[in-house]
Formats: structure tokens, sequence, C-alpha cells
């Protein structure tokens, strides 16, 4: 799966899931809209339909800089509370700029 989805690209105009949480910078959870982008997104995991997605922006100066994605397509059971992962997630936003700023001050050895 990880060589699928490492060359798979959605452009950012294109409507999908992942457009929508980086232009909101909001959390998505529940149904996933049908869009040529989500289909093939869809596609390349593995074509099982999701009953629930969930899509989580990781932020870095008011910018998504990432954006974690899961869905039910294996068991279909609901999802259960993301808020632990939503609070890490903030987190990994705020060391991701730490990494940044120290790059940026010739701190990059480590990068």
């Amino acid at each position: 799966m990880d060589e699928r989805i490492l060359s798979f690209r959605i452009p950012r105009q294109e409507p999908s899931i992942l457009s929508d949480i980086a232009s909101s910078r909001e959390p998505h959870r529940g149904k996933l809209r049908r869009t040529d982008a989500n289909v093939r997104l869809l596609e390349r995991m593995g074509n099982l339909l999701p009953t629930e997605v969930i899509g989580l922006p990781i932020m870095h100066d008011e910018r998504a800089v990432g954006i974690l994605y899961g869905d039910n397509a294996v068991h279909r059971a609901p999802i259960e509370s993301m808020t632990g992962l939503e609070i890490f997630l903030s987190q990994a936003g705020y060391a991701f700029g730490t990494a940044i700023e120290a790059w940026r001050k010739g701190g990059s050895e480590g990068l």
C-alpha cells in the first residue's frame, strides 16, 4: 500500500476531503462526499467503501502542513472518539514549527 499512496497526488484545487480540510483547517468526521478525487483516493487505498471517515489537520502557523486520514472501510464499525489523537496532532504541529525554526537558524543537522 505504501507505494500506491506515496505516488498518489490530488491537486489542491480539486474538490476532495483533503482539500476541504486543508482550506477549512478543521477536522472532518462523517460521510465522504462523492467527488472524482475522493473516488480515486479510495481506489488507491484498496477500493473498500467506508461508511465513516475522519480527517485531522496537522497545523503550523495557521496552515495545514499534513492531514491524518482514517476510515472504517475494513470493519465498518463507528469510529470512536478522536479527542486524544486531536490533542496529539496539535502538539505535532507545534513540534513541526519548532523543528522548522531550528532549521532556519542553522540547526538542520538533525533534520
